[in-house]
């Protein structure tokens, strides 16, 4: 899409996510760790603050549960 990047996790074992950020907006992926049942991507915005928005799409199968520990892994190292 032109004036947007594309930022996604194809399809493994699950379907796949993806966030498009306008090129407008100073942005960059973040890495996240490795998760046990979830199609995930991360996106970090720089505000004009100078202070960072961290992004995250996720896709949980239909067929389970999300793990605990996928969204401590997510959102534990991070503040609010």
């Amino acid at each position: 899409m032109p004036g947007f990047k594309a930022y996604r996790s194809d399809r493994n074992q699950f379907d796949g996510v993806m966030h498009l950020v306008n090129n407008q907006l100073r942005h960059d992926s973040f890495h996240l760790p490795p998760l046990s049942g979830l199609e995930a991507t991360a996106i970090c915005l720089q505000l004009q603050n100078h202070r960072l928005l961290l992004f995250v799409s996720a896709y949980p199968p239909l067929t389970a549960a999300v793990a605990p520990s996928d969204l401590d892994a997510i959102l534990s190292p991070h503040d609010a």
